[in-house]
Parts: structure tokens; sequence; C-alpha cells
């Protein structure tokens, strides 16, 4: 899971950063929901087996994350990614459910502040619609590859 991408891994590192790539690409695009279920999958791991480097790279990469959290929050809802996409509504609450989960396991506030912030934008209608209308826009400007299986 910790493999960098230059030796076909899903890990990109810069400088004392970890991120966890749900697409690795370069630049990288740090899915934030992917990073997050990246990290359930080290905790869990290190919980499972005692693994002492699963551990450290846990915290690396959550410390990370930490680092970059600000990226993710456009003002009024949050990014899908560090490319600046902005979060679909299901993505945007997948995002808080992530961070409440986070934050059972991490003692600090950031998490909670950044999640707690992000419900308080949900909860404001104006927000919303703003959300979904650039989001709209987003997709008309970028609608992405059609991939049709027969």
């Amino acid at each position: 899971m910790c493999r960098p991408v230059e030796r076909g891994g899903p890990a990109i590192v810069e400088g004392k950063w970890l991120f966890l790539e749900e697409a690795p690409s370069i630049p990288r695009s740090s899915i934030l929901n992917g990073w997050i279920f990246a990290l359930f999958g080290l905790y869990d791991f290190w919980l499972a087996f005692k693994d002492e480097n699963a551990r450290e790279l846990f915290r690396l990469s959550l410390d990370t994350l930490k680092g970059h959290l600000q990226e993710y929050d456009a003002g009024y809802w949050s990014y899908y990614d560090a490319q600046g996409h902005l979060a679909s509504p299901f993505y945007h609450d997948l995002h808080i459910h992530q961070l409440t989960a986070l934050a059972m396991i991490d003692d600090e506030t950031l998490i909670p502040e950044f999640r707690d912030r992000w419900i308080s934008y949900q909860q404001v209608w104006k927000n919303r619609v703003r959300a979904i209308g650039a989001k709209v826009l987003e997709k008309l400007r970028e609608p992405g590859e059609a991939v049709i299986i027969r």
C-alpha cells in the first residue's frame, strides 16, 4: 500500500509527507475519501497484526492529511480531491462521516474542527445550492471519460 508511484504503488512521498492515492497520478490527485479509506486499512492492519511499520505509516499519512486538510475546504463545501474538484453532496457527506471516524482514533482537535465546519456548510441551503450548481458546471466543463462495456 505504501510503495511509491514510481515503483507501481499508490503512495506519493513529498518531503516529510506521505500521500495515499486512490488514483495515482503526477501531479497527485489525492482523492480525499480514497486516502481516508486507505488510512483505515493501515489502521486495521496495525490493530490486527500489531505491525509497528503499519502504525508508523498510518501516523505519517494521518499527519500528512492533517497538514493538507485545508486544501480540501472550499469555504462553503469540501473538495473531492487536491485538484480542486468540488465534492458532490454524496462525497461531502462521506467526508464528514470519515472525519467523524478519524476523530475517534486521533486526539487532536483539527479533524473534528473540519468535520464540524463541513457539517455547518451542509446545513446552509445556499451552500448546498451553490455546491450543486458548481458541480454541474464542473461536469459540463470536464465530462470525464465514458466507459462502455459490451
